[in-house]
């Protein structure tokens, strides 16, 4: 069993989307790195990816993807983490982007 995780997804919307389901019971996910891109030609959106923590507490790391090719690319040299037993999860801030999110992690490093 790999220790590595890694997700692809396209969002055109505003609701929380999964990324990488929950690990199992003490097991945290580590996000290495984030490629988001967006094609939409004039919809602009803010882009969150948090665990599912009751609240939306713990967010891992947010950016701006412009229209038109906008996006962000992370890489994490201390990678910040789910909290255990606890799934990945992307949202964009407004409804309409047409946003790609590529991220890669690893469980309990």
């Amino acid at each position: 069993m790999s220790d590595f995780v890694s997700a692809n997804l396209l969002i055109s919307d505003n609701a929380d989307h999964d990324l990488i389901a929950a690990q199992g019971a003490g097991v945290k996910i580590y996000l290495t790195s984030i490629i988001v891109t967006n094609a939409h030609a004039t919809v602009g959106t803010l882009v969150t990816i948090k665990d599912d923590t009751s609240g939306g507490l713990n967010i891992l790391c947010q950016g701006y993807a412009a229209p038109a090719g906008g996006g962000f690319a992370l890489s994490f040299p201390n990678p910040p983490s789910t909290n255990e037993d606890k799934k990945l999860i992307a949202v964009c801030g407004t409804n309409g982007a047409t946003v790609y999110v590529n991220v890669h992690g690893q469980k309990n490093i």
